[in-house]
């Protein structure tokens, strides 16, 4: 429950919920932020040309009136994991997914 609490507070996907967020389960919630945080920059490393500057851009605003600890871990789980999602799409379509994998289209 704490990870939909979290996923539906960070994004725009309407999670349906049969009661209210209780307190007590967005205290629980606060541990899934950085396993959202992958999630999300997983998504954003795959698509080609869309970077991890891109992405701590756009997410500033919803870490805004965060507690720090929340936040940082919020984005430094996205911003790590978007230089080896982008190898993805280097490997399976030869498109580099971020400019680091640009050498990965030669590798495979």
């Amino acid at each position: 429950m704490g990870f939909l609490v979290a996923l539906g507070f960070l994004t725009s996907i309407p999670i349906p919920l049969r009661k209210v967020w209780e307190p007590r389960e967005q205290v629980r919630s606060r541990a899934y932020f950085p396993l959202v945080g992958v999630l999300i920059g997983t998504v954003i490393g795959i698509i080609p040309g869309i970077g991890a500057i891109f992405a701590l851009s756009v997410m500033i605003p919803f870490v805004y009136r965060m507690p720090p600890e929340l936040g940082m871990g919020f984005l430094v789980a996205m911003v790590s994991v978007t230089a080896t999602s982008g190898g993805i799409t280097s490997i399976l379509l030869g498109i580099p997914g971020t400019g680091i994998n640009v050498a990965t289209i030669m590798d495979g």
